[in-house]
């Protein structure tokens, strides 16, 4: 059994906890006895993708990211997945029932020198003169709830600067609730 201590972020209590209705103590649990976990590694940057099914009325799984230390697991953020987000959804891997969520219910984004949806694991050129600004997005389009996740840092290789991207990409929570509704999932 893993020995690291479970720590439940701001990031989690402010949207998983509050806006989806995912408990800590169900978060930990699916760290805990993950049904799937995907290691996502980028250089020193490390995430852990924990899926656990839940098998109720109407079967669901919860979607946990992590922030995977040596003495620690940060507990970032948590989803929802019903099986008709993708066909076969609940068998596939947890990156690639996220990249499924992102590219249904996902934001435009600007990473460096870079438009997407959805960033895994890319070095990104950021130009010179360029402000220092890493992310952006959404902008005057964004939706009254959403949420940005990006793992990510810069790099100077030869007066070239890079972003290099674990992991980015944002949700906006009103079409992803909307569809947690149509499966009869009630609002926190």
């Amino acid at each position: 059994m893993d020995k690291r201590v479970r720590e439940i972020t701001d990031q989690f209590k402010g949207s998983a906890t509050r806006l989806i209705g995912i408990r800590p103590s169900h978060a930990i649990a699916a760290v805990d006895s993950p049904d799937q976990f995907q290691a996502v590694v980028v250089d020193d940057i490390r995430i852990g993708l924990y899926l656990k099914i839940v098998t109720a009325n109407s079967p669901f799984a919860i979607l946990v990211s992590t922030n995977e230390k040596s003495d620690a697991v940060e507990i970032y953020d948590g989803l929802r997945i019903y099986p008709d987000l993708t066909p076969n959804a609940l068998s596939r891997t947890p990156l690639e029932i996220l990249e499924a969520l992102v590219g249904r219910f996902g934001l435009d984004l600007r990473v460096g020198d870079r438009n997407g949806r959805f960033f895994y694991d890319e070095l990104v050129p950021f130009a010179e003169g360029q402000p220092v600004q890493l992310l952006s997005g959404a902008g005057t389009h964004a939706p009254e709830q959403f949420v940005v996740e990006a793992r990510i840092k810069v790099i100077e290789e030869e007066e070239q600067r890079f972003v290099r991207v674990a992991l980015a990409y944002g949700i906006d929570y009103v079409l992803y609730t909307a569809w947690l509704k149509s499966h009869g999932w009630r609002s926190p």
